[in-house]
This record gives structure tokens, C-alpha cells and sequence, in this order.
């Protein structure tokens, strides 16, 4: 399986995708929401995802894994 995440830029969403080995979508859901408008978004070592803001006062999200 191979999980991915994605930013709507428009929509201000960030979704998780789940294909399997062929590539096929086997799951979709959209974790965030309505968070501002994000303009980038990385992994970290650690497993977390960093997420920038482009407000005037832009934020830096971490969202970290819950396992």
C-alpha cells in the first residue's frame, strides 16, 4: 500500500490517499479542513506532516501521526 497526501489549495483541505500496489484508489478521506489556505506541505523524519499558511500572519501546522 502506499499512502498519500495531498494539498486542495483551493478548497483548503488536505486529503489522504491509500492506493495498493497497482496504483488503484482503495481509500479517500479528507483529514483537514477550513485550517486557512495552505501552501505547502512536507513529511518530516519523524513521520509528521509540516504545513505552511499563506495568511499575513502565516502558521506552521504539524500534525503528527496517531499510532
Amino acid at each position: 500500500m502506499l499512502c498519500l497526501f495531498v494539498l486542495a489549495l483551493v478548497l483548503g483541505e488536505v486529503r489522504r490517499i491509500i492506493l495498493d500496489r497497482g496504483g488503484k484508489t482503495i481509500h479517500k478521506e479528507i483529514l483537514f479542513k477550513n485550517l486557512g489556505r495552505k501552501r505547502n506541505m512536507v513529511s518530516a523524519p519523524d513521520g509528521s506532516l509540516l504545513l505552511t499558511t499563506d495568511r499575513p500572519k502565516g502558521k506552521l501546522i504539524k500534525v503528527v501521526p496517531n499510532n
